[in-house]
């Protein structure tokens, strides 16, 4: 079940009033009515059930009935680098790596790119919604962090906080399932390259990553955005708790 977000803390029986944008949402697209329960989080994470006691046309309140459990974070860390793509398909990737429980992910300009956004600031605060949103349908107590490297150089301190990085490389002959990681592996990185992939020049540069892993993804080439997503549940899978 989806939830509602709160931007005052929650405490059982205590009367609240929603207001702005997740107000509008609620009376709007689900047009709630006096006496229905929703979830609700607010900014501390905790979730309650709550009942809408008061309707207005432009704010509600609610009632905290009791608080609710929420689904565990994975105890694996994913990070994906993901070189700039078309915005469409970059969407996809920010609903659906909140989905499988990614845990960060820098986007960087790289030789191929094709978009080059101006004004990234507007960019990553409409992006950081997107995951929101995915958050609150796919019941995630939060989204991906999301965050922009100016400079694709510090993807190398990056990675050096992460215990392995995966590089897609479509000429390599490895696959995910030759590693055999160690139990104890918590932080993983997967470096996907733009349409039309990585230059010769950024392989070899990425591939001097001490902890760098170069992976094929298979005999098919993927689109940029099914690589990030396919990647992410790959590794969900094998090391996280898919």
């Amino acid at each position: 079940m989806s939830y509602f977000l709160s931007d005052k803390p929650l405490q059982t029986e205590e009367i609240i009033e929603l207001t702005g944008d997740e107000a509008r949402h609620i009376l709007l697209s689900r047009r709630m009515e006096v006496g229905e329960i929703i979830e609700i989080q607010g900014p501390d994470q905790k979730r309650f059930n709550a009942e809408v006691v008061l309707v207005d046309r432009k704010s509600l309140s609610i009632q905290a009935l009791e608080e609710i459990p929420t689904p565990k974070e994975s105890p694996l860390s994913i990070t994906i680098f993901q070189a700039l793509i078309k915005e469409q398909p970059l969407d996809f990737i920010i609903q659906k790596s909140t989905e499988l429980g990614v845990d960060k992910l820098f986007l960087f300009n790289s030789e191929n790119s094709i978009e080059r956004f101006k004004e990234i600031e507007k960019k990553l605060d409409r992006w950081r919604k997107i995951g929101e949103e995915a958050a609150k349908q796919s019941g995630r107590v939060r989204a991906v962090s999301i965050e922009y490297i100016d400079d694709p150089k510090d993807i190398y301190k990056l990675a050096s906080e992460l215990d392995h990085i995966f590089l897609l490389e479509p000429l390599t002959k490895d696959r995910f399932s030759t590693w055999e990681l160690s139990s104890q592996v918590n932080k993983i990185g997967i470096l996907v390259g733009p349409e039309g992939g990585f230059t010769e020049e950024e392989v070899v540069e990425f591939s001097k990553i001490k902890n760098v892993i170069p992976i094929s993804m298979g005999p098919r080439i993927l689109r940029a955005d099914t690589a990030a997503i396919t990647s992410s549940a790959i590794v969900q899978a094998l090391w996280g708790d898919v």
